[in-house]
């Protein structure tokens, strides 16, 4: 059997691309399994697509992945979750990478293929650490900006406007003004 492994990090990311590729190279699998929105820093091995998928293989079967970061992005994972699926008779291919893992060759490849996804995951944080330090150095905070609807808005929930009223003038949506009434309510505690 031919199985799809696809993953993506975030809900707004889609697999589109990932099962485009596999199938343009390997055509149609029997069963794709797709984690959706999980992080590639979760062992595989934990996640609900993954482990239906170990839940189905069978020695002689194989898997196909656009990428081995697709597996994780941490170096001892991806080795010992492949050698996992190599152990248990399963092929694992890689479109990106294009190697056999079950070669000697292919197993050295993965290593540092595998150091690579992880470099790459630890450069990106590294990065967002970085901002949020310059950021904070020059008297920014995280978060969304506070608009002029919305300092208007807090303001007249403060005097003691209705919400009806404060939607009328700032044209913010109901929730929102509740979301700004209860932020008041709980910064007043």
């Amino acid at each position: 059997m031919k199985y799809f492994y696809l993953r993506v990090s975030t809900l707004d990311q889609t697999t589109d691309n990932q099962h485009i590729d596999l199938e343009k190279k390997y055509g149609k699998a029997d069963q794709m399994f797709i984690d959706h929105g999980v992080s590639g820093t979760k062992k595989a091995t934990e996640r609900p697509a993954f482990k239906q998928m170990l839940s189905v293989i069978q020695p002689g079967d194989s898997i196909h992945l656009v990428g081995v970061d697709r597996i994780g992005r941490n170096t001892i994972d991806i080795l010992s979750t492949v050698e996992l699926l190599i152990a248990a008779g399963v092929n694992v291919v890689s479109a990106r990478e294009g190697v056999d893992f079950s070669t000697t060759i292919g197993k050295m490849v993965l290593g540092v293929i595998a150091s690579c996804a992880e470099l790459e995951r630890n450069l990106i944080s590294d990065r967002t650490k970085a901002g949020l330090e310059r950021a904070k150095a020059e008297g920014r905070t995280g978060g969304k900006r506070v608009t002029d609807k919305g300092t208007l808005a807090r303001k007249m929930l403060h005097d003691g406007h209705t919400v009806a009223e404060v939607m009328t003038e700032t044209g913010l949506s109901r929730a929102m003004v509740y979301r700004l009434k209860a932020e008041s309510v709980q910064n007043a505690v």
